[in-house]
Order: structure tokens, then sequence, then C-alpha cells
């Protein structure tokens, strides 16, 4: 009896950091949102599980602070892999910048181990479903026509008076193929490479390739890692304490499933 005490006291306090965000405050905030981007490439009311392990733009939100300056607001979601569950995030950044240029960014986490994740947006609402729970946020500066109708990311014209969406399909933009490197960055951890990688067919794989020790190079792939002739797995300098160079057989900031042994070739970690 005591033991499950103890079993049930900690499914709640995993409960409670998965849920640490204060979503209310965000709520309130995005009251006076009057802008609103959703990403035309995701269909609402559809879990959002492909590419595995990518971190996908939902929509980004322009709304004014407390000094009445503009300023953006980006949600990102990295899918779930290999069962482990997917991450909710909330980007914050001045109108002028990208989200696309900064999802890798920390921002602030709004919930962790999530396996559904899905939205859908009526009139002047937008609705997230995220496994069980489902969150509400009221755009109160749309003025929205009351003849409203699903919304349609096919739409390149303002249908709504007041309701202004901004679609960032980009002209010539095609998907890129298995192997493709989508994502990279040199060793001083400046980016070579825009992310494209909600471009790629199927899913990615982030592989050591350089000093840098707050991002990886991330290719468009459908495998997983450590087995023979495969990409290391990441285990991360932080995680290890590793400072030293990388690149040598056995480093530890990567592994391999026996009876394979990590091996640098070619300046990434890989298994043979």
């Amino acid at each position: 009896m005591h033991a499950n005490k103890i079993i049930w006291l900690s499914f709640l306090l995993m409960s409670f950091v998965c849920w640490g965000a204060d979503i209310s405050q965000i709520q309130k905030n995005w009251l006076g949102v009057y802008q609103v981007d959703i990403n035309p490439n995701l269909t609402a009311e559809k879990n959002i599980s492909e590419p595995v392990n990518t971190h996908i733009r939902i929509l980004s939100v322009n709304l004014h602070n407390q000094n009445f300056e503009g300023i953006k607001n980006c949600l990102v979601y990295k899918t779930p892999l290999n069962g482990k569950g997917g991450e909710l995030k909330l980007l914050r950044m001045s109108l002028h910048d990208n989200c696309e240029d900064k999802l890798l960014d920390i921002g602030e986490i709004l919930v962790q181990n999530v396996f559904n994740f899905g939205f859908k947006q009526q009139r002047n609402r937008l609705t997230l479903f995220v496994d069980d729970k489902t969150w509400v946020f009221e755009f109160l500066n749309l003025a929205v026509a009351k003849s409203y109708e699903r919304y349609d990311k096919s739409f390149t014209t303002n249908k709504y008076p007041g309701l202004s969406l901004a679609f960032d399909i980009m002209k010539g933009e095609k998907q890129l193929e298995e192997g493709d490197i989508c994502f990279d960055i040199d060793k001083n951890c400046n980016v070579t490479k825009k992310n494209i990688c909600h471009l790629c067919p199927a899913g990615v794989l982030e592989v050591k390739a350089g000093a840098c020790n707050k991002y990886y190079r991330r290719y468009c792939s459908d495998q997983t890692c450590g087995e023979k002739n495969q990409y290391a797995c990441l285990r991360g300098s932080k995680a290890v304490n590793y400072r030293q160079d990388y690149c040598i057989a056995g480093s530890p900031v990567a592994f391999c499933k026996a009876p394979n042994q990590v091996i640098c070739f070619n300046g990434e970690l890989v298994c043979r």
C-alpha cells in the first residue's frame, strides 16, 4: 500500500513537471493578438507526427507587449520518435525575426512527452489538442466576418476583414531527398545551412559532425542510429561533461549498439 502511494505521488510529480508552463498567462497575453500566421503545410484537426523528431512551426502570432511595441510569438512542436514523446515550446522574438531560423532555440517549454498533437482555428479562436488536454485561445483583436467558413490553407487573399493571415509558401521550394543535409553549423555554432528539415520526406537524424556543442548537423533520414554503418546515437557533451576533441574512436559523446563501436569518419561519428 505504501509502495502504491509512492508510485502515485511520483506520477503526479512527473505530470506537474510536464505541464509546468503557465498556459493561462499565455492565454491572457494572446487576447491582444492582431495577426496570425498558420503553417500552410499543416492540416487542421489532424495529428501532427511526421517528419519524426523534427521541430515544426505550428503558427506565429503578432501582438503588443506592455510597452505597446510589436513582438512575435512562435509555437513550435517537436514530433515524437521511437516511443519518446514530443515537445511543445514557445519562442519570443522581434517582428523582424523569422521563426524558421530559430526552431532549435530553447524557448519556453509548454509541455513535454506529447504523443498526440493537433489544432484548429475558427473565427478568432484557436484550439490546441495536446493528448487528452485542450487549450483554447481567444484573439479579441481579430475582427472577422460573421459569414465565416472553415479555414482553408489554399486561400491567397484575405477573405475575412480584420483577419490577417500571412501564407509564407516559398516559390520554387521543393521536397528534399533521403540523405540530404537539412540543417548545418560550423565549429563556432554559426548556422551555415538554414533549417529546412520540414521539407524532408520522412524523418530527421541529428549527427555530431563538428565542435559545436549547442546544435548538431541534421540529415533527412528515416533510419535509427547505433547500428552497423549507421550514425552513432548522441549523448551530447553536456551529458558526459566532455570538452575535448569529439572526433576520436570511442568518443564519449555518442554510442553504438553492441558489438559496434564509435569511430570518427570524415568528421562524423558513426558505428562500425
